[in-house]
C-alpha cells in the first residue's frame, strides 16, 4: 500500500515537473509539425504562429512569390511559384546583450537555394511575406536587425538580398552580398519602444552565370526590454504529453483499486 502511494506521488511529481518545463519553453510553435520551426506553408496557409519568449510572430500573409528562369538553349522564359513548404522559419532564443533587462531574439529564414544553372541560363527567386511581432507582459521592442547568415556562392554571377520594412515605426533597410562585393551583410535600426510591429520581409537571390547558390539563410532579430533581467518564458501554453497524462490516470485508478481491496 505504501509502495503504491509512493509510486503515485513520484509519478505526480514527474508529471508536474514535465509540465513546468514545457510550459516555460522559450520557443513555442502552434499548428506546426516541429516544435521550434515552421514552414512558410504552415505559417501562411495554416495560420501557424511562432512564439519566442514574450514575443509572438503571427498573422502571416504571402506578399510576393516567384521563380523566374531563362533557358539559353530554348530561349524560353518561365515564371513559377516557390514551394513554401521548402522554406523554414526557426525561432531564435533570447540572448542577453550585456545591458540590464535587454535581450535579442528573432527568426531565421532558411531553405533558399539555386542549383544546376548552365552557361547562359538564369534563375532568380523573389519571396515576400507580411507578419506581426507582438510583445506582452511588459516586454517592449526597441531595435530591429537584418543579417545574412549563410551564403555559398557556386557561381561568379550570384547574389543574395534581404529586406525588412515596417510602417510603424518606420523602418526600411536591406542587406546585400554578391561575388564582387561580399559585404553589407548586417543592418539595424533603433526606434522608440513599441509592443507591436507590422513587418514585411522580402528576399531575392539569383544566379546569372553557370553554377549555383546554396545554404542561404538570413536572420530577423529584435532587441527587447523586459521588466527584469531574466528572459521571460513563452506565453503560449503547451499541453502536457499524452503519455504522462495517461500514466497519471492509470496510477490514480490503481490507488482507488488498492483502497477498495483494503476495505
Amino acid at each position: 500500500m505504501n509502495q503504491i502511494k509512493r509510486s503515485i506521488i513520484s509519478a505526480v511529481g514527474i508529471l508536474m515537473l514535465s509540465m513546468s518545463q514545457l510550459t516555460s519553453a522559450t520557443i513555442v510553435t502552434t499548428s506546426c509539425v516541429d516544435a521550434n520551426q515552421c514552414s512558410l506553408d504552415e505559417l501562411i496557409n495554416g495560420d501557424a504562429t511562432i512564439g519566442v519568449n514574450d514575443v509572438t510572430f503571427d498573422n502571416w500573409m504571402e506578399q510576393i512569390n516567384n521563380i523566374y528562369s531563362y533557358n539559353a538553349v530554348s530561349d524560353l522564359e518561365s515564371n513559377v511559384l516557390l514551394d513554401l513548404s521548402s522554406i523554414f522559419v526557426t525561432g531564435i532564443d533570447a540572448v542577453s546583450t550585456g545591458n540590464a533587462n535587454e535581450f535579442t531574439l528573432g527568426l531565421q529564414f532558411s531553405g533558399f537555394e539555386i542549383t544546376g544553372i548552365d552557361d547562359g541560363d538564369e534563375e532568380e527567386i523573389e519571396l515576400g511575406a507580411e507578419y506581426t511581432a507582438t510583445a506582452v507582459n511588459g516586454t517592449t521592442i526597441t531595435k530591429a536587425t537584418l543579417e545574412i547568415t549563410n551564403h555559398v556562392f557556386g557561381s561568379t554571377g550570384a547574389f543574395v538580398q534581404a529586406q525588412l520594412d515596417s510602417s510603424l515605426p518606420s523602418i526600411a533597410f536591406e542587406t546585400f552580398a554578391d561575388t564582387d562585393l561580399n559585404e553589407d551583410l548586417i543592418k539595424m535600426a533603433d526606434f522608440a519602444a513599441v509592443t507591436s510591429l507590422d513587418l514585411e520581409t522580402n528576399v531575392q537571390l539569383g544566379v546569372f552565370e553557370e553554377g549555383s547558390l546554396g545554404l542561404f539563410s538570413f536572420d530577423v532579430l529584435f532587441t527587447i526590454l523586459t521588466l527584469d533581467n531574466t528572459p521571460p518564458p513563452n506565453n503560449n501554453p503547451v499541453p502536457a504529453p499524452a503519455s504522462l497524462s495517461i500514466m497519471l490516470l492509470a496510477l490514480a485508478g490503481l490507488h482507488l483499486r488498492s483502497r477498495k481491496n483494503s476495505n
